[in-house]
C-alpha cells in the first residue's frame, strides 16, 4: 500500500518537474531543448489534470517556438494557454498570455494585432498595479511602436519601462529597456545616444549570461556601425551576434542576421554573402508555415467574440445597476414624501398644542381675575360657567349643546317614559318627540336610550 502511494506521488510530481526543467532551459537560452521537452511531455501533462501547470508548460513551449521561428506551433500553444488562463479568471495570467501572443504577432510583422493585444494587457496591469509585469508590457509596446515607425510613442514607453525597472532595482530588466530605447535612437539617427546605451547594457547581459540579449546588443552595434559607414566593424558585430544565436538556437534572429550579413557583404565578400543568403533562405522555410495564417485568423475571430461577450456582459450589468438605482431612487422619494407628511403633521400638532397652551394661560388669568374681582356671587357664578365652557373646549372635543326642548325630552327619556308619554307630558305630538330624539342621538353620536341615560347621569350635556 505504501509503495502504491509513493508511486502516485512520483507520478504527480513528474509533470511539475518537467515544467521546472523546461523553464530552466528556456531561461538559459536553450530553446530547442525546452520546446522538445514540453512538446514530447504534453500528453502526460494533460493527463495530470492540472490545468494551471498545463498553461505554464504551454507558455514555455510557445515562447521557445517563437525564438525558434516555429510560429504555427507557437500560436497553437499560446492560444490554448490563453484559453486556460481566461478559464482560471486570473487577470495577471491573462495579461501574460496576451503579452506572449503580442510577441508572436510582432515576429510575424502583424503590428496592428500585436498592438491591440498588448494594450489590452497594459490595461489589465495598470488596474492591478504590479510594476514588474507593467514594465514588461510597456517594453513590448515600445518594440511594436518602433516597428510601426511611431518613434516618439515608442521612446516614451521605453523610458517609462526603464524608470519602473530602475526604481525597483531590477538591473538586467532595466538593461533590456535600455536596449529597446536604443532601437528608437537608431531609427531616428541618434547614433551616439544609442551607442552609449548599448555599451552600458551589454556588460549587464554578459554578467547575467543572457546570451539572447547579448546577441541583440551586438546586432544593434552592427546597425549603428553600418549607419556610420563602417561596414567592416558592422560585419564583425553581426557575425558575433550570429555566433551567439548558434548557442541559443534562436532561428528567428539568426535568419534576420543572415539576411543582413548577406546584404552587407554583397560587394566586399560575395562568397560569404552567398553563403549567408542561402542560410537565410533555408531558415526562412522553418520560420513560417502555411497553417500560421489560418491560426492567426481563427484566434482573431475568437478574441473578437470574447471581447463582444465581455461588452455584452458589461452592458447587462450596467442595466441591472440602473434598474436597482431607479428602485432605490423611488424608495428614497417615498421616504422623503412620508417624512414631509410626518413633519407637516408634527407641525400641526405643535401649533395646536401652542394654541391650547395659550388658551390655558388665558383661562388661568381669567380665574385669577374672577377671584380678585369685587362682584356678586351670581356674577362670579356666570363668569365661572364661561370658564368651565372654555375648559371643556380645551380638553379636545367641543361641548355638546342641546336645545331646551331637546334637554327636556332627553331627561324624560332617561326617566323611562315612552315617546307617547313624553308627548302627553310636554303637550306636543309624538312625531315631534321622535324628531327631537333623532336630533339628540345624532348630536351625542349614540344609538340607544341606554347610552343616553349614561350620558345624562354623567351630566355631560348642557342646554343651549
Amino acid at each position: 500500500m505504501m509503495s502504491a502511494f509513493l508511486l502516485g506521488l512520483i507520478l504527480a510530481l513528474l509533470p511539475t518537474q518537467i515544467y521546472e526543467r523546461a523553464d530552466s532551459l528556456f531561461n538559459h537560452d536553450k530553446y530547442m531543448e525546452a520546446a522538445s521537452l514540453v512538446n514530447s511531455s504534453l500528453p502526460e501533462i494533460r493527463n495530470s489534470g492540472n490545468e494551471g501547470l498545463l498553461a505554464d508548460c504551454l507558455s514555455v513551449l510557445a515562447n521557445s517556438c517563437t525564438r525558434l521561428g516555429i510560429f504555427d506551433l507557437a500560436l497553437q500553444a499560446q492560444q490554448e494557454c490563453y484559453e486556460l488562463d481566461r478559464k482560471s479568471g486570473d487577470p495577471s495570467l491573462i495579461s501574460s498570455s496576451l503579452n506572449s501572443l503580442a510577441g508572436i504577432y510582432l515576429s510575424l510583422n502583424n503590428f496592428e494585432e500585436a498592438e491591440t493585444l498588448i494594450r489590452d494587457a497594459i490595461e489589465i496591469e495598470e488596474k492591478l498595479g504590479e510594476s514588474k509585469p507593467l514594465a514588461i508590457r510597456y517594453g513590448m509596446l515600445s518594440e511594436i511602436l518602433t516597428k510601426q515607425k511611431r518613434y516618439g510613442e515608442a521612446e516614451h514607453f521605453a523610458q517609462e519601462a526603464f524608470r519602473i525597472d530602475s526604481e525597483a532595482g531590477r538591473t538586467e530588466k532595466a538593461a533590456i529597456r535600455q536596449s529597446q530605447l536604443a532601437d528608437c535612437y537608431i531609427e531616428t539617427g541618434q547614433l551616439d545616444k544609442a551607442w552609449n546605451i548599448v555599451q552600458e547594457a551589454f556588460p549587464v547581459f554578459e554578467a547575467g549570461n543572457n546570451v539572447h540579449s547579448m546577441a541583440y546588443c551586438r546586432e544593434q552595434q552592427g546597425k549603428i556601425a553600418e549607419k556610420r559607414g563602417n561596414l567592416y566593424m558592422a560585419a564583425n558585430y553581426l557575425r558575433e551576434a550570429y555566433r551567439l544565436c548558434d548557442q541559443t538556437g534562436n532561428m528567428l534572429m539568426k535568419r534576420s542576421l543572415a539576411g543582413q550579413l548577406s546584404r552587407l557583404l554583397r560587394d566586399a565578400d560575395p562568397a560569404f554573402a552567398l553563403t549567408y543568403a542561402e542560410e537565410a533562405s533555408a531558415l526562412g522555410d522553418t520560420v513560417f508555415q502555411e497553417t500560421t495564417a489560418r491560426q492567426m485568423a481563427e484566434f482573431r475571430m475568437k478574441y473578437d467574440m470574447a471581447g463582444k461577450e465581455h461588452e455584452l456582459e458589461v452592458h447587462r450589468l450596467r442595466e441591472r445597476n440602473n434598474r436597482a438605482l431607479l428602485v432605490l431612487l423611488i424608495f428614497i422619494q417615498v421616504l422623503l414624501l412620508v417624512g414631509c407628511l410626518i413633519l407637516l403633521r408634527l407641525n400641526s400638532i405643535r401649533k395646536k398644542n401652542n394654541d391650547m397652551l395659550q388658551k390655558a394661560l388665558e383661562i388661568k388669568d381669567k380665574v385669577i381675575s374672577i377671584g380678585e374681582a369685587h362682584t356678586t356671587l351670581e356674577e362670579k357664578h356666570e363668569e365661572m360657567k364661561t370658564v368651565v365652557e372654555a375648559l371643556s373646549e380645551l380638553g379636545g372635543e367641543p361641548a355638546v349643546r342641546l336645545t331646551k326642548r331637546e334637554m327636556e325630552v332627553a331627561r324624560l327619556c332617561a326617566e323611562g317614559l315612552l315617546s307617547k308619554e313624553i308627548a302627553d307630558r310636554l303637550g306636543i305630538s309624538q312625531r315631534t318627540v321622535e324628531a327631537h330624539k333623532n336630533n339628540i342621538f345624532r348630536k351625542l353620536n349614540i344609538n340607544t336610550t341606554a347610552e343616553l341615560v349614561e350620558i345624562i347621569q354623567r351630566d355631560g350635556v348642557t342646554a343651549g
